[in-house]
């Protein structure tokens, strides 16, 4: 009977990680709960209280916790509640279920990097691209086809239309879509850590040390363009070395891919161009007609969203998209601004990378022996990470710095464990240094993995409100103010998040949004937050002025807005204007040069026009 019951329990392992799952499922049901504003308590009365009166005036003030405790006791109850319940239901299985801990510790720091709270820091400058593309594409308007590159690709800004179409365009919306692609990032790049090496081990570390030290804290443009790409690229690359029918599934995915910012995904075309060529010469007669299948299927689903789009849009020139594409290997090689370049620890690895793939493959052509797979894959990611070092250089900035972490690390981990196992499985005599190399890892994993950046991100649940909970308890008891709806809470700061963009972007710029409203042509360096948020859109078909980056575009562009019978021109500045200079005074002095003539209007507004301004442009400021 004893030993029956032994067979019936889950072993060591499956309970630590149906453990961990509770604690994780607990926690998104409390997040839940206090999003909904069922863990709130009403404010505070101090007359109510055994606290004497003359703790009103006290420098700490005072602080009723009683939601940080009830938060916290709902926590530990669900967590052992959801424990008991999946061990009793492991248990009853057959055959007993087998987890392993890394995977549920995995699955609780992709939760915390993935879903942050509010308040969110949006960087609204740099969001600003990539929503100008994306209201273009909405109105027919395609980047590389229409003669301009926002620098963000070309499916980025088609997951970004189909994504506000459904959320709308606010804080919360943005905040989520990062939320989803770190999750999807994440999880292809455990699993491919997990294909290339073996183990859940080091695919947990080599994971999450890109969660938590390459993905930015905030809810950056940076997030949302590389990692996805990177990892879901990697990932069904080393898919489709395996020749089988899933193996030319994932070729062409791999091509729908590469489309997501085509710029950088040429080259992670190239990279699988030479992985699959190498793989076709190395096969026999007999295999070498499987071995093309998933060549041509890569470049099948390279070909075919561009051949769809090719046939739905009309007056397509071959120039104009070399010409913007150009432009945006042009801004890169400028260095975006000409900042002074700062070091970056990702340049080592880098070198040393290339230096020791070209060592191996030397050492394999000299025995004769054949590439296997990890070694193809090891050689098709430096080629692909070449425009993400590129575009690091470039910028010095760290969040430029972070798609270059995602592209190399799973070659450094795929290097890293090859060493590892060549120390382990060697002589007896080699295990000891064997043993010393995986002490020194140990240690130097102890001390270089950013155990600051889950402490900081699980400090942000647990006590992310309490300061500013405190002083606002403190305001309310001293009859200060005591607005519920600003008291510092995951349901009031959500309901602050969900607002539109509009309401505090475009308080002061009515008149802008109803001046495109009547198709008439706005010269402002935020007309892409004008026809993001006012629900219409230029009669020049230019997503935002900001995307001008060469002489050429900006002569076309001033054509453009020539043949218009009248511009409202804003000379209101932000961060563009600091970029790039006076562009728009420059437009402006190139459109009088023309025969047009300013005319004030309404607020700081003026109309550039041939003949007289239409009367009614003078009401927009009522």
């Amino acid at each position: 009977m004893s030993a029956r019951n032994a067979r019936k329990r889950p072993d060591a392992a499956t309970v630590l990680s149906l453990v961990l799952y509770a604690a994780l499922c607990a926690l998104i049901v409390v997040t839940l709960c206090a999003g909904l504003g069922w863990l709130d308590r009403p404010a505070p009365s101090f007359e109510q209280l055994p606290a004497p009166a003359y703790m009103r005036d006290s420098t700490l003030g005072f602080y009723d916790k009683s939601e940080l405790r009830l938060a916290l006791f709902a926590m530990l109850a669900l967590s052992v509640a959801l424990a008991i319940l999946f061990l009793w239901m492991a248990a009853r299985r057959e055959p007993l279920p087998r987890l392993h801990p890394a995977q549920a510790a995995f699955a609780i720091v992709l939760y915390f990097t993935a879903v942050l709270l509010p308040p969110y820091e949006l960087d609204l400058d740099h969001w600003f691209p990539l929503v100008s593309a994306a209201t273009g594409i909405s109105n027919g308007v395609w980047p590389y086809f229409s003669g301009y590159d926002s620098g963000y690709g070309l499916l980025a800004p088609v997951v970004l239309v189909t994504w506000l179409a459904c959320f709308g365009l606010s804080a919360l919306s943005l905040s989520a879509l990062i939320a989803v692609s770190t999750a999807v990032a994440g999880g292809a790049g455990f699993t491919l850590m997990r294909r290339l090496t073996g183990s859940r081990a080091v695919a947990l570390l080599g994971t999450s040390y890109l969660l938590l030290e390459a993905t930015g804290p905030t809810a950056i443009i940076s997030s949302f363009r590389a990692p996805l790409q990177i990892s879901l690229g990697a990932l069904l690359l080393y898919a489709s070395l395996h020749g089988d029918t899933r193996g030319v599934l994932a070729g062409f995915l791999f091509g729908v891919v590469a489309l997501w910012n085509p710029p950088f995904g040429a080259f992670a075309v190239a990279g699988f161009t030479c992985a699959h060529a190498c793989r076709v010469w190395q096969a026999s007669a007999q295999a070498r007609h499987a071995a093309w299948r998933p060549l041509l299927a890569m470049f099948a689903g390279l070909m075919l969203p561009l051949a769809i789009l090719a046939t739905a849009i009309s007056g397509i020139s071959v120039n104009d998209i070399l010409g913007a594409l150009a432009a945006g290997g042009t801004l890169v090689m400028l260095g975006y601004g000409n900042l002074g370049q700062q070091f970056d620890l990702i340049i080592l690895p880098g070198l040393l990378l290339v230096v020791l793939y070209a060592a191996l493959l030397y050492r394999r052509q000299v025995r004769g022996l054949r590439l296997t797979r990890r070694y193809l894959f090891a050689g098709a990611t430096l080629i692909s990470a070449a425009p993400w070092v590129l575009y690091a250089a470039g910028r010095s900035d760290a969040t430029h710095y972070y798609a270059a972490w995602w592209a190399l690390l799973p070659c450094i981990v795929l290097v890293a464990w090859g060493f590892l196992r060549l120390l382990a499985l060697g002589p007896a005599r080699a295990r000891q240094p064997a043993r010393l190399s995986l002490t020194l890892l140990g240690v130097l994993f102890i001390v270089l993995f950013p155990f600051y950046r889950f402490n900081e991100l699980l400090a942000n649940y647990i006590t992310g409100y309490e300061s500013a909970r405190a002083a606002w308890y403190s305001a309310c008891v001293a009859g200060k103010t005591c607005d519920a709806h600003a008291k510092p809470s995951l349901a009031n700061h959500l309901r602050e998040a969900a607002e539109p963009l509009a309401a505090r972007r475009l308080a002061h710029d009515s008149g802008l949004g109803q001046a495109c409203r009547r198709n008439i042509a706005i010269l402002s360096y935020n007309d892409a937050w004008i026809y993001a948020t006012g629900n219409c859109y230029t009669p020049t078909r230019m997503p935002t002025v900001n995307l001008i980056n060469t002489n050429a575009e900006l002569d076309r562009y001033v054509a453009v807005l020539a043949a218009q019978p009248q511009i409202l021109f804003d000379p209101g500045l932000n961060i563009y204007a600091q970029w790039r200079g006076n562009m728009l005074g420059e437009i402006k002095k190139r459109l009088l040069a023309l025969g047009f003539a300013e005319t004030p209007g309404c607020g700081r507004f003026s109309v550039l026009s041939r003949g007289a301004p239409d009367a009614a442009l003078a009401r927009l400021c009522d």
